[in-house]
């Protein structure tokens, strides 16, 4: 049996919010084991008031990378089926004159400040699905060894931008996880700004992002993709790297009209949602004053299990048998859906709804997957209907309630929209959103069929 925990760190616990004016003292330290709003992030201070981490939770619209335990193990290589773009220039710092390439059709590098040419860009897959998740496509370059470098361009309706890690440590301040799992997944969103005379896009998190500041990105980039005619590739310095004779004038001087930046529709990054959660909302009970402190957390398996198959936009795919273990290509594993009770069966379910909540996790390692990253894969049983969970208002249980965490609980009321290629489930309050969170779901009772995402790629069942 386990012992609940409530504390996430030591050095996070009674975090509170406070202004500008009383977050760092006169020597520059910040009050120790607070958590504070600056510059739209969340920042939190260490235990010795020394030195501050953003904790930010990811955006919705986030690329998440597939967390299945497997790592790198089992993992193609593919190509894209057609690329778009032409050259690209990129930078993120102000000491160097940054990085360029020019590729052909098939996304080959011709040539390249980088890379030799000749080296491929490729997208890390599995079993022929893409690890990163959230339905645009990640690309990374392969050079010649067969070494592949991190992500390096994002590829979103015939977008294509330079990848931009997530700056933040919410895994870490969650499950003391300190790798880059996400991506920023507002490639379309991209809008232009100045540097040095010329006009570049940028992210429109970086936006308020100034040179000189080592805390942020600050990356930049232009792209001339096929349809545009040639022109000269120029940097942030005025250096020219490719087609330098061509009499067209660059891109960033003709495609964006010299407006200023707040004229631009939508220019300004999305403030941060510091709102609380509805009172419809599912809250863990772990959190609510230890009042159950001393019952242990212990799994257990569901009675009944509907779901063959449910396909989740920000998790992948997931295939069950009827005890609801998880079905990998080679059989059964270790995985299942289990509902964690205080008590074991028969007891309080941690989260306070009449809906059963299930994660996935191995048998026996509850107390290590005890988290917001393993209930972001989990899913909700609410009588007929089977959805993803969906975590809601984390800044607010972050910056006032110690971490706690907060579900959509309107399972029941989702909505089935077009979306790209198909209709798929959505949350209602997702319904008119850019980048929702989408769901297909198949019951036992249902004919076999195949599962395919809203750009018509098939996950499961695609001989059916």
């Amino acid at each position: 049996m386990l012992r609940s925990s409530y504390l996430l760190f030591s050095f996070f616990i009674a975090a509170t919010l406070r202004t500008d004016a009383l977050a760092m003292d006169q020597e520059g330290n910040c009050h120790a084991a607070t958590v504070r709003v600056f510059n739209n992030e969340l920042l939190a201070c260490d235990s010795e008031g020394i030195s501050e981490t953003v904790i930010t939770p990811p955006a919705f619209s986030a690329l998440r990378l597939a967390e299945d335990g497997a790592g790198r193990k089992g993992v193609n290589l593919a190509k894209p089926r057609k690329w778009p773009a032409r050259a690209i220039y990129w930078n993120e710092t102000e000491t160097n004159s940054g990085y360029w390439a020019e590729f052909d059709h098939q996304g080959n590098i011709l040539r390249s400040n980088i890379s030799a040419p000749g080296s491929p860009l490729v997208e890390y897959q599995r079993a022929g699905l893409p690890i990163w998740l959230g339905g645009q496509h990640v690309y990374a370059i392969s050079d010649s060894t067969n070494t592949t470098y991190p992500p390096a361009f994002i590829l979103s309706n015939d977008h294509v931008c330079p990848a931009r890690p997530a700056n933040t440590s919410y895994e870490y301040y969650r499950n003391q996880t300190d790798h880059i799992n996400y991506l920023s997944g507002n490639c379309e969103k991209s809008i232009p700004k100045p540097f040095t005379g010329e006009k570049f896009l940028i992210y429109p998190e970086d936006l308020s992002n100034k040179w000189g500041d080592s805390k942020t990105n600050q990356i930049h980039w232009s792209v001339q993709y096929f349809k545009d005619p040639i022109s000269p590739l120029i940097n942030s310095n005025g250096e020219c790297f490719l087609y330098c004779e061509s009499n067209h004038p660059p891109p960033s001087a003709t495609k964006f009209p010299i407006t200023s930046i707040e004229s631009t529709p939508g220019s300004k990054p999305a403030p941060l949602d510091l709102r609380p959660p509805s009172k419809s909302t599912i809250r863990e009970l772990a959190y609510q004053g230890q009042v159950r402190e001393g019952l242990d957390q212990e799994e257990v398996s569901p009675s009944y299990w509907p779901v063959r198959a449910l396909f989740n936009s920000r998790a992948g795919i997931f295939e069950f048998d009827p005890e609801g273990n998880l079905v990998s290509s080679q059989g059964k594993t270790t995985i299942r859906a289990v509902e964690v009770r205080f008590g074991g069966r028969g007891g309080v379910p941690i989260w306070n709804t009449s809906q059963q909540i299930y994660r996935l996790l191995p048998r026996g390692k509850l107390n290590e997957d005890y988290s917001a990253i393993a209930i972001r894969t989990g899913i909700i049983i609410d009588g007929k209907h089977a959805c993803p969970t969906q975590l809601v208002a984390e800044a607010f249980g972050i910056l006032h309630e110690n971490g706690a965490l907060f579900l959509n609980e309107n399972c029941s009321e989702a909505l089935k929209i077009k979306i790209g290629s198909g209709y798929f489930w959505v949350y209602p309050e997702e319904k008119t959103s850019e980048h929702p969170q989408y769901w297909l779901v198949q019951y036992f009772d249902d004919p076999v069929t195949p599962m395919l995402d809203a750009e018509g790629l098939c996950w499961l069942y695609c001989e059916k």
